[in-house]
């Protein structure tokens, strides 16, 4: 094990010199970036995350009352939006967010 004999040699050497100093340093800096843990771990999406987008619209026709009544309201137009999403942040931790919007109108 080079890391090991690298930090035994750093350590234990009776050599004290300039360079001394920043080699224990970066020797035990690399021995703890082996640790487990430490290294940044490749994430991959969970099967329950998801991202979801949906848009509508509805717009009413002229109002047929029959015979000669004509209406004085004016047709409706909808509109609607909904966005979700859900994220697992770690294996613990899980993200969700939820919004919907809906713009009623008559012109």
């Amino acid at each position: 094990m080079k890391i090991h004999t690298s930090i035994a040699n750093g350590i234990l050497s009776n050599q004290h010199n300039a360079k001394t100093p920043l080699l224990t340093l970066n020797t035990l800096t690399a021995a703890a970036l082996v640790l487990p843990g430490l290294l940044p771990a490749i994430t991959h999406a969970a099967e329950d995350d998801s991202v979801d987008f949906q848009y509508s619209h509805y717009q009413e026709g002229k109002r047929d009352l029959g015979g000669n009544t004509v209406s004085q309201l004016n047709p409706i137009e909808v509109e609607g939006l909904h966005g979700s999403g859900k994220f697992s942040l770690t294996d613990r931790i899980k993200f969700a967010f939820n919004y919907t919007q809906d713009t009623w109108q008559c012109r």
